[in-house]
């Protein structure tokens, strides 16, 4: 650009500033076409909010809504209170009432206009006690529950069996403010076995001689047995595919330990099998951290055996720290046994022995039962198979027990079979008693596809029934169950409790619904306004399209039709896309709905364009004969305003064919006319269940 110009057009901005130095505001109002010199910042937002876990309690503990709440009395105060525990609303006054202060404390800067859409969960006509099956106090038994339940603080297991299932109730805390008719959920872990203790030591008293005198002519079996166990292990080097008969002797979530009559290993991630379970194993040496495992191995449940463990190798403080260095190749797995303090850090279980300047114990893969065995700060000794080194200085254990610092002490029994289960209990008289919710259990879920222990709402419903099928086969007519389950909604995962009758198949009873609400803050405040805004103002738009031929559909069956047109192939199907077709053809003839099949005349709706033609003319043109050829060019748009009013109230009967005046009182559609070029909106009244009525003198321009 000339130099001269940019020095002419910078003194002419010069001139223009001084010249108007007195009115700030000229630039902006000259060269800024949209500016606002009124100074106001405006925030006005739309935004749609689905209540979670913490926004109920935050609603119950609202300033505001206590105070609603105690002029109202105490039963209000305590049905307020009850939304934090419930996670609902009871009825749709709570919702009116108490979500504009919650809104307000949520959204302080949201200016006036702004529109929050709220999902929430409402009660229907719920029964008391399936409230308080609903909100029920959660409790894990602790290991002291467990010394409870076994009568020892030394020698017992941390799971319940069918000798001592009858205590578990007993140790039950009530908890404070509890009353008769609460619920609680307990889980804990139980198993079918009766423990067994372990024994570390060999047999004090060999008989290394047990046939001194042979036979000098023995008659050898011509088929001989084969050895129970193989000789595999121990000897097989890194890579060899081999095939092992063995027994687990031991069990961690990174997978079980293998011995064979040569040596023992590690299945890596290898589930499914208990302590005792004699298998048949095959795959291919691997290693990992300086210890030989079998990586996705193919294992055989054969039989099953009892578990005796050998002396085990002692590893020392001093031991650990040579390993450190010394074991430099890949090893099987060894038991062991090392003594020392448990460090707990997070998720981790460390264990620090005495003269280990460097190495520290880790307990590999620990289970929920070693994990509830074992707590920071505590001095025991722990058995188990040493099975890999990692991070440079951590001597990895599977555990297979525990002894408590003690000299006389009985080792404690871990070797049990165990699973976690969950019970539903009822307080009766100030005691826990048994209760008719029936809950589903962690293998049930594993069965139901459920990988993280929960249904995310709403799947249950997919699932229960057949659930309740295969655990009641033999159901009778009008038989009612109530299930409870672990249930992710909201944010958070929480016990809920469904109730089912039998009608010739499971069929859950509605007592909760999930609503939407609409919120709107006028001069200052927030309040509930039960009207659904529907913008079709987007030409583009999927939606906006998919409306317009709703409507083409309509007024060819209800226009078209009755003045002699042949049905449309999906006749009174008008919540479709499908242009209007007759025998797969476009339709022809001079009525409302044009040869396109996707515009009408009766309204101007074009599905095609995405807008309503309120162009006088094209209807002159093309449907004079349809009723509006002779009318002036005023007289034909408000004939298409008058028709559109019509034609939208009944589309909108198709539509929310289940709204009611509970969830809205108006429906508000906007709309772009071409023609006129400008953008119209419709007010409806909801009149009934699925019913509407145009507002009388509501079409306005905006």
């Amino acid at each position: 650009m000339n130099k001269n110009i940019i020095t002419r057009m910078l003194i002419a901005v010069v001139i223009a500033l001084v010249g108007y130095g007195c009115d700030p505001n000229y630039f902006n109002e000259h060269y800024l076409p949209d500016y606002d010199n009124s100074g106001e910042i405006t925030d006005v937002k739309e935004l749609a909010l689905t209540l979670t876990n913490d926004d109920y309690a935050a609603i119950a503990k609202n300033a505001d809504n206590k105070a609603i709440a105690e002029a109202q009395g105490e039963e209000a105060i305590a049905a307020l209170t009850a939304i934090s525990k419930n996670h609902y609303f009871a009825n749709a006054d709570q919702v009116a009432a108490y979500m504009p202060a919650y809104l307000g404390q949520k959204y302080p800067v949201f200016d006036n206009g702004s529109i929050a859409l709220v999902t929430y969960t409402m009660a229907l006509d719920v029964p008391a006690d399936v409230v308080a099956m609903n909100a029920p106090t959660e409790y894990t038994l602790t290991e002291d529950d467990y010394k409870t339940i076994w009568g020892s603080d030394i020698d017992y297991a941390t799971a319940v069996t069918p000798k001592t299932i009858n205590k578990l109730k007993s140790v039950i805390p009530i908890t404070e403010g509890a009353k008769d008719g609460d619920y609680v959920v307990v889980t804990y872990n139980y198993s079918t076995d009766e423990p067994q203790k372990e024994e570390h030591k060999p047999d004090p008293n060999p008989n290394p001689n047990p046939n001194p005198n042979p036979d000098p002519n023995p008659n050898p079996d011509p088929d001989p047995k084969p050895e129970k166990y193989t000789k595999v292990l121990g000897s097989a080097v890194l890579g060899d595919e081999v095939e092992v008969k063995g027994y687990i002797a031991a069990v961690s979530t990174q997978g079980p330990i293998l011995n064979d009559a040569g040596g023992s290993i590690l299945l890596y991630k290898t589930s499914g099998v208990e302590i005792g379970d004699e298998v048949t194993v095959s795959g291919t040496i691997s290693s990992y951290s300086k210890g030989f495992q079998i990586a996705s191995a193919v294992v055989e449940k054969t039989g099953s055996t009892i578990v005796t463990y050998p002396e085990p190798m002692e590893l020392t403080g001093t031991l650990m720290d040579e390993l450190l260095t010394t074991r430099t190749t890949d090893d099987y797995a060894c038991y062991a046994k090392m003594s020392g303090t448990v460090v707990v850090s997070g998720n981790y279980f460390n264990f620090r022995v005495s003269g280990a300047e460097t190495a520290m114990g880790s307990v590999y893969g620990a289970t929920d039962e070693v994990k509830a065995a074992l707590s920071d700060g505590m001095e025991c000794t722990l058995y188990g198979y040493f099975c890999s080194i990692s991070g440079g200085r951590y001597i990895n254990i599977i555990v297979t027990s525990i002894e408590p610092k003690s000299a006389s002490a009985p080792k404690r029994v871990l070797n049990v079979k165990s699973e976690k289960q969950y019970a539903y209990f009822r307080l009766e008289g100030g005691k826990y008693v048994d209760c008719d919710v029936v809950a589903v259990q962690p293998a049930d879920y594993t069965a139901m596809g459920q990988g993280y222990g929960n249904f995310t709402n709403p799947t249950q419903d997919n699932y229960l029934p057949a659930f309740l099928g295969e655990k009641y086969p033999y159901a009778q007519i009008d038989d009612k169950v109530y299930v409870g389950y672990r249930c992710y909604a909201s944010g958070a995962t929480t016990w809920k409790v469904d109730e089912y009758v039998f009608a010739g198949a499971w069929t859950k009873t509605i007592y909760f619904t999930e609503k939407t609400d609409q919120f709107r803050k006028t001069e200052g405040k927030w309040e509930i306004d039960r009207t659904l805004e529907l913008d079709f103002t987007n030409t583009s738009s999927a939606d906006t399209k998919a409306f317009y031929q709703y409507c083409v559909n309509w007024v060819y069956d209800n226009k078209d039709v009755p003045m002699g047109a042949p049905a449309r192939d999906n006749a009174g199907e008008i919540i479709s896309t499908e242009i209007v077709l007759i025998n797969g053809q476009k339709p022809a003839g001079n009525y409302w709905v044009s040869n396109y099949g996707n515009n009408e005349f009766y309204t101007g709706a074009s599905a095609y364009y995405g807008n309503m033609d309120w162009r006088p003319s094209a209807v002159k043109s093309g449907f004079a004969a349809a009723g509006m050829g002779d009318l002036s060019d005023d007289e034909i748009l408000a004939k298409l305003k008058e028709h559109s009013a019509e034609v939208f109230a009944a589309v909108l009967g198709y539509m929310y064919p289940e709204m009611t005046l509970e969830e809205y009182k108006k429906v508000v559609i906007k709309v772009y006319s071409y023609g006129p070029n400008k953008n119209y909106s419709f007010t409806f009244d909801v009149t009934g269940q699925g019913e509407f009525a145009y507002v009388a003198d509501s079409l306005t321009e905006f």
